[in-house]
């Protein structure tokens, strides 16, 4: 997850940072690349998929770490590692709910750290029945000054439900896509990214989970909305199990740097970025309107971009992109 603090910046899972002090990668990023997108697709086979879910051992699952970049105010930047174990911050506003099927964990390899790391993501619903939604920066590594130069991520693997530590209902990775501001300037207004699954076993992503959230956009910033999001922060049961928060939005601004949404005192820790924020939670009709990004050390209160128009383009064209028969 992306950490916030007044004077420090943290972003985890190897965020890149604008090399300017003091300028921030919105500010720096071109308004025309908006609704751009960045997107790659893996060579499916058999044998590439089972390699995958090989590498994936519960040893591997367990030590799954995350990076985290800190810049202070001189614009020094550090880079240190977290695992599931040591984090301990506050559990926050945390209440008991029955776990959701379409909330799940992403575990991935960052080649650029070369350690095994993990998410938080939500089943989507679209066309394909096989879409997840989560964090960009689960996915690649942000770039620096306009430059793409930030990695994706390899052999990612999405668990529904996650919470029994195993991988039977694992599916992997097909098609990923993030906002181009976020591939070229790490720019945290568009930290939202999109994967598509392949089918498991012939059925799809929604098949298995029994729907996805609907996604919604411009809900706008100033109006309070109750929401609910489960993911799997580290500082909770080692990030093992879902964890819920239930709390109600506000307009992210003048507190964060960046236009979008914020919740107070979940604590959402690292290990739950990407997680969708969702309203009408329990209704047959759930819709998702955010997703955690980052964390404000300070307070605990996390952040989500705003969904604009140009994260509906965003997630349109990756609703479509459908899995391999």
């Amino acid at each position: 997850m992306l950490h916030v603090r007044r004077s420090v910046v943290a972003l985890l899972a190897c965020a890149a940072l604008a090399a300017t002090a003091g300028t921030s990668a919105a500010q720096a990023a071109p308004r025309s690349e908006d609704a751009l997108t960045a997107s790659v697709t893996r060579n499916t086979n058999a044998a590439d998929r089972q390699r995958i879910l090989d590498y994936w051992t519960p040893e591997r699952r367990r030590n799954a770490r995350v990076p985290v970049l800190t810049r202070n105010a001189s614009g020094t930047v550090t880079r240190t590692l977290r695992s599931q174990e040591d984090a301990a911050d506050p559990p926050g506003g945390n209440i008991q709910l029955p776990d959701s099927p379409i909330a799940g964990k992403l575990f991935y390899f960052n080649p650029e750290s070369g350690e095994d790391e993990t998410c938080s993501g939500t089943v989507v619903d679209a066309p394909s029945e096989s879409l997840v939604m989560t964090a960009a920066h689960c996915l690649k590594a942000g770039g620096e000054n306009g430059t793409a130069n930030g990695a994706w991520y390899e052999d990612i693997v999405f668990v529904p439900g996650y919470g029994s530590g195993g991988l039977e209902n694992a599916f992997v990775w097909y098609y990923m896509k993030v906002a181009q501001r976020w591939s070229t300037w790490s720019d945290t207004a568009r930290d939202v990214g999109s994967v598509v699954v392949e089918k498991l076993n012939g059925s799809t992503l929604e098949a298995h989970t029994g729907n996805g959230a609907t996604f919604v956009w411009n809900q706008g910033v100033n109006t309070p909305r109750t929401i609910v999001t489960q993911a799997y922060p580290q500082n909770v049961s080692n990030g093992q199990f879902q964890v819920s928060c239930q709390a109600t939005t506000e307009n992210a601004q003048p507190q964060w740097d960046h236009v979008g949404i914020a919740v107070p005192g979940c604590w959402l820790n690292q290990g739950a970025s990407g997680s969708g924020w969702i309203l009408d939670w329990g209704t047959g009709s759930k819709k998702i309107l955010g997703l955690t990004s980052s964390l404000d050390i300070s307070d605990g209160s996390n952040y989500s971009p705003y969904f604009d128009s140009n994260t509906n383009v965003q997630y349109t064209t990756a609703s479509t992109v459908m899995p391999p028969a």
